[in-house]
């Protein structure tokens, strides 16, 4: 594992966390009309994208600290898009996401990065923001049946596509050499 950063382990955490950032805000904008549309519950099933920007650092990179900075430059690269969600929104809900990836890493103390792991991760990942969402959004006024619809579908996402989704990048990425010099490409912490 090696908990000792080098500078171009910090550079690639916050680019993937950039190139997140641009493709979250996109994704906002499909996000966002869907929203009324697909209802409270139906519109969790595109809340799992969102935990891409933790996931894939913490994947990629393997280190503690690793979905921290990936989650925080996508917050951030968010913001300085202009995001209707706002500063304080990202940044929150950016902190939230990863730390409740680096809790599930850390169970493991690092050393499993598999689809097990990463769908641990989505999971945790959802609940944690659920919780953060029923504080600041005023889930507590919607019936019990649509809140567990609500969640359950949330988890659902958070292992289709953050888990899903982040296993097929990394992989990939892993693939064609680019990322050889990482964890993920020397194959430690599998």
């Amino acid at each position: 594992m090696g908990g000792k950063w080098n500078l171009k382990e910090i550079v690639v955490g916050c680019m993937l966390g950039a190139v997140l950032g641009v493709v979250l805000m996109i994704w906002d904008n499909l996000y966002i009309p869907l929203s009324p549309i697909l209802g409270p519950i139906g519109i969790e099933v595109l809340y799992g994208m969102y935990f891409t920007s933790a996931m894939l650092a913490m994947y990629i990179i393997r280190k503690p600290g690793a979905a921290i900075l990936g989650s925080m430059a996508a917050a951030l690269t968010e913001v300085l898009l202009g995001s209707p969600f706002g500063l304080v929104n990202l940044v929150l809900a950016g902190f939230v996401q990863a730390v409740a990836c680096e809790l599930v890493f850390m169970a493991f103390k690092y050393k499993k990065f598999n689809m097990v792991t990463l769908s641990m991760s989505g999971i945790l990942i959802a609940i944690f923001m659920f919780i953060r969402d029923y504080i600041a959004f005023g889930y507590g006024v919607q019936p019990t049946a649509v809140l567990i619809g609500m969640i359950s579908v949330r988890m659902l996402s958070g292992v289709l596509l953050g888990a899903l989704i982040t296993k097929l990048i990394g992989d990939t990425l892993k693939k064609t050499g680019v990322v050889n010099n990482f964890n993920i490409g020397r194959g430690e912490n599998c």
